[in-house]
């Protein structure tokens, strides 16, 4: 039976890719390796680390800051720039910075397998991240930015590392509420791709796709 943890309750996720992501995570043996670029509270990565012992690297730019305060009886929408200041408040407290460290101290106690890595956006930042990952990865989960060229660079820089047998789990894929054509054209031309990768599933606007033996 998949973990799905209170934690999660920050994950910007429909419940079905919730169980989704925590069901493939599950079949992740305990020594892996998983990328995931886009983390903000760590929700996503919580499921992640509840249904494998593997670690999880958590890659985001971790730059924003909790709101001072905030008034509960007012309703905030989801989307809206309050409901996030807000919600990092609840976890981190008022005023806090997201920062990785802030972050790993939130979620240690609980996940010591998933370690916070701040993306500076810059060469040395993105090499050192390399290194960690030289073993190659058993499962990459992008949910960062959805846009070039940041999103080609992430693809044409980790894609490549994912083992075979391993898994390429993309958010927001092929999604109404926004207009993602970039990472929609280049995830396309990865499913098209069926010498090397295999379709595993498609929950809504999560799809998990596989690499071949």
């Amino acid at each position: 039976m998949v973990l799905i943890p209170d934690e999660s309750n920050f994950a910007l996720m429909q419940q079905t890719e919730k169980e989704a992501l925590a069901n493939i995570s599950s079949t992740i043996e305990d020594n892996g390796t998983i990328l995931e670029i886009g983390s903000w509270l760590l929700g996503s990565t919580s499921i992640i680390a509840s249904n494998t012992k593997s670690i999880v690297y958590a890659f985001d730019v971790y730059d924003s800051v909790a709101a001072t305060k905030f008034d509960d009886s007012i309703k905030v929408d989801m989307g809206d720039i309050n409901w996030y200041r807000q919600a990092e408040a609840k976890v981190l407290g008022l005023g806090q910075a997201r920062s990785a460290k802030n972050l790993q101290k939130y979620i240690s106690p609980r996940f010591p397998n998933i370690k916070c890595i701040t993306n500076t956006k810059t060469k040395e930042n993105y090499n050192y991240l390399l290194k960690l990952l030289t073993g190659g990865i058993d499962m990459y989960f992008e949910d960062g930015d959805h846009s070039n060229p940041v999103i080609e660079q992430h693809l044409s820089m980790f894609v490549p590392l994912i083992k075979p047998n391993g898994y390429f789990v993309v958010h927001d894929f092929e999604a109404p509420y926004a207009n993602y054509n970039d990472l929609n054209k280049l995830v396309n031309n990865i499913i098209s791709n069926t010498k090397t990768w295999k379709l595993v599933n498609k929950v809504d606007y999560l799809v998990i796709l596989q690499k071949k033996a």
